[in-house]
C-alpha cells in the first residue's frame, strides 16, 4: 500500500530532520499492519501519523524495542 501525501511528507521531514541527541528532530516512522506510526521512545509509544488518538503503548523500553524489531518495518 502506497502512503498518502501527508505520510510521504512526514517521512521526508523525518529523514531530513532526524537530529542528533539534544537537537530538535522529527520522530522516526515505522509501518505496522498498513498503518504508519511515529516511534516515541521517550513515551514508549507508537502514535499513528494520521490519527493521534490511535496509539500503541508499552510498559517498558524492552517491550517497545522487541515490538519494533519483530513486528514493524522501520521507515526512517
Amino acid at each position: 500500500m502506497e502512503p498518502n501525501a501527508n505520510i510521504k511528507q512526514w517521512i521526508e521531514l523525518s529523514r531530513q530532520h532526524g537530529g542528533k541527541p539534544g537537537e530538535a528532530r522529527v520522530l522516526p516512522i515505522a509501518r505496522h499492519k498498513s498503518k504508519y506510526y511515529f516511534i516515541d521512545d521517550r513515551m514508549r509509544q507508537l502514535r499513528n501519523v494520521e490519527d493521534f488518538n490511535d496509539s500503541i503503548s508499552f510498559k517498558t523500553n524492552g517491550e517497545l524495542l522487541s515490538f519494533k524489531m519483530n513486528q514493524c518495518s522501520i521507515i526512517t
